[in-house]
Parts: structure tokens; C-alpha cells; sequence
């Protein structure tokens, strides 16, 4: 069986176009009339690799479509923790206390405070305070200042009563000031409640 390629009829069926549009039998002697007739096994065999050639052309614009959309979206999501303001949680024992060391002390912004917490702020950035009477400190730092001057935040912190940890670290001084190998600069005290605060200055 022969099938002609007849693409201005849009015949797929196999045999010459008839007056009605339906499918004959053909031999190829009856070729020669047609001469872009195919055997059928060809004809289907390119056929089948254009519908799959859409298919796939058509799946691959579907999957790079849901792509640049997935992307957009977590562009998105990526900037907007970058572009936001950091907020920093503490936990104390005795909240009036807390209040008196951060704003008193410390010098730190009062904002508000209502029975969730006591909240500060620090040159833009806001501490939520809140209260836990049972708290076990934690032996690492929890809150930190990066300073300009540590000669200055020193003296400042020693001039408001705060002493600063001594570790026995190589390279922290008398007055608990450490100094890194690379030439930072890092200082530890303590909160009423015993959380470990620190000021650093970088080389």
C-alpha cells in the first residue's frame, strides 16, 4: 500500500486523493501520477515523528514556562529576607531587671513592652525580651555589637559597672578583651540573667 504526500490536500489516508476524499487501494504502478507518493510504512513512520516532534516541542515550552515561573518566584522569596529588618529574641529570668541593664545601662532604645515581652532597640534593629523563669543560660554568645572602637566600647561598658568575662583565651588581656589571630577584637559580659553578650571589632 502506498500513500501519496500530498501536503495541499492534507490526504494522510493511504492512496491517491479521490473526488470524495476516502482511501483507496493503490498499487505502485499507479505511482506515477503522484510522484511524492510514499510506501505507508514511511509515511507513518515520518508522521509519528512529527506528532512527536510537537509533543515534545510543546512539553518543552510547558516545563520552560513552569521553570522561568518557579524562578521568578524564588527570586522573590530570596530578596525579600535580605531587604527586611532582622529581629533578635532573648530570654531572661526577671524581666524588671532586663528592662534596667538593656535601657539603663546599656543605653538601648525602650520601645514597648506588654505581657509577651520587653522590646528594645539597637540602631534599627529590635530585641524582643521575654520572660522564662525557669532558663538555664547558654554558654555561648546570644547577643552581639559590632563596634568601630573597641577601646571606647570598653571603657564605656566598664564606666556603666559591667565586667567583662575573663576566659584565659591567649590573647585576651586583663580587661577581657580578646585578640584573634587574624587582629579582631572581642569582648564578653554578661546579662542579669546570665546570657552571654559580646562587642567585637573587626580588622
Amino acid at each position: 500500500m502506498w500513500a501519496c504526500k500530498n501536503y495541499r490536500t492534507a490526504n494522510i489516508f493511504p492512496g491517491p486523493p479521490s473526488a470524495l476524499g476516502t482511501p483507496q487501494e493503490t498499487t505502485p504502478a499507479d505511482t506515477a501520477s503522484c510522484p511524492g507518493w510514499l510506501p505507508v510504512g514511511v509515511f507513518a513512520i515520518l508522521f509519528d515523528a512529527i506528532l512527536k516532534e510537537v509533543s515534545l516541542t510543546g512539553r518543552y515550552n510547558v516545563e520552560r514556562s513552569q521553570y522561568n515561573l518557579i524562578t521568578k518566584l524564588g527570586e522573590e522569596e530570596t530578596e525579600m529576607l535580605p531587604s527586611a529588618k532582622i529581629v533578635g529574641f532573648v530570654q531572661v529570668t526577671d524581666r524588671k531587671k532586663a528592662r534596667q541593664f538593656y535601657v539603663d545601662v546599656l543605653s538601648l532604645k525602650f520601645v514597648s513592652e506588654d505581657p509577651f515581652a520587653l522590646v528594645v532597640d539597637s540602631n534599627g534593629t529590635r530585641v524582643r525580651i521575654g520572660e522564662m523563669p525557669n532558663l538555664q543560660p547558654a554558654q555561648f554568645t546570644v547577643l552581639g555589637w559590632e563596634v568601630s572602637d573597641m577601646e571606647e566600647a570598653v571603657s564605656f561598658l566598664q564606666s556603666r559597672g559591667v565586667e567583662l568575662q575573663k576566659y584565659g583565651f591567649p590573647g585576651q588581656d586583663d580587661r577581657g578583651v580578646w585578640t584573634t589571630p587574624s587582629g579582631d577584637k572581642v569582648a564578653w559580659f554578661k546579662d542579669p540573667a546570665g546570657n552571654i553578650l559580646s562587642v567585637s571589632q573587626h580588622a
